[in-house]
């Protein structure tokens, strides 16, 4: 960024927030993953998969244009996590994002929190059977 001379603007204090989210959001994914993984072992086959298909719906190597979009297909679009995470970032590190982007965030966190619930209750009830299945 010094090489460019392109220095971020204020919004990156919140870059933490954003960085515990996507934490979050991988932990919640990886929990339920390795859980699954102990007892079906093609789980482990699925992850590659997953992440690659993963990146052709996620908005990584372009740019989010929902609002391009109907206003029910960008509902739906913006109910992707990822989509979300990504924008945050964006809206943190890139010049000229005037305002959050609230409409793809909010799904995204309630996704994460909602995941994360359910990913430690389902841990927490097949830990148990771990040894059985090793």
């Amino acid at each position: 960024m010094l090489y460019f001379k392109a220095f971020p603007e204020w919004k990156v204090i919140f870059l933490p927030l954003s960085l515990l989210h996507g934490f979050f959001l991988a932990f919640g994914v990886g929990l339920i993953f390795a859980t699954l993984n102990v007892k079906y072992r093609d789980f482990g086959q699925l992850g590659p998969f997953l992440v690659q298909f993963g990146m052709f719906i996620c908005p990584v190597a372009f740019r989010n244009n929902a609002d391009n979009l109907s206003p029910t297909l960008s509902k739906i679009y913006n109910l992707n996590p990822i989509v979300g995470l990504i924008d945050s970032f964006r809206w943190m590190i890139l010049p000229g994002n005037d305002s959050f982007p609230w409409q793809s965030f909010l799904p995204s966190i309630l996704f994460t929190v909602i995941l994360l619930i359910i990913s430690l209750y389902y841990f927490r009830k097949k830990e148990d059977r771990f040894v059985d299945y090793i």
